[in-house]
């Protein structure tokens, strides 16, 4: 089929898949767009990212997902996860970026980097102060 019109959103990444089932898919090791975000880009709302989740989710538990399909399965997870770490992050959203974060270890841990620990710092450090304004 074409695309999914009753997707709200990640709609891409389930024509992607569905196309991949068909075709053999290699993945490029290189930034090949760059994200643009403003007021209302979908990537404001938290809750967004649990459907490209739940087309993985979707997708992997297929039986007739071909095994070329299915051996990128850590790899679109940790994808997920990553975009939305950092998307969660930037909108200091500390559940939906610790969460993030913990989606990054169960797939691929060995993709983590100093970078993630220092982005949780900055989002728990953010959070603190919006708990705790300082006295006047």
């Amino acid at each position: 089929g074409l695309v999914d019109t009753a997707l709200k959103r990640s709609e891409d990444t389930d024509l992607w898949i569905r196309i991949a089932f068909h075709y053999d898919a290699e993945c490029i090791e290189e930034p090949l767009v760059i994200k643009r975000f403003h007021g209302t880009n979908m990537m404001k709302n938290p809750n967004h990212f649990l459907q490209g989740i739940q087309i993985l989710d979707k997708v992997f538990q297929d039986s007739s997902c071909p095994a070329h399909v299915r051996k990128w399965r850590r790899e679109a997870y940790c994808n997920r996860y990553t975009t939305s770490f950092f998307s969660y992050a930037k909108l200091n959203h500390l559940p939906g970026t610790l969460r993030s974060f913990l989606g990054i270890l169960r797939w691929r841990p060995e993709t983590v980097r100093p970078s993630h620990l220092k982005t949780i710092a900055k989002v728990l450090f953010r959070n603190t102060q919006n708990d705790h304004p300082k006295p006047s």
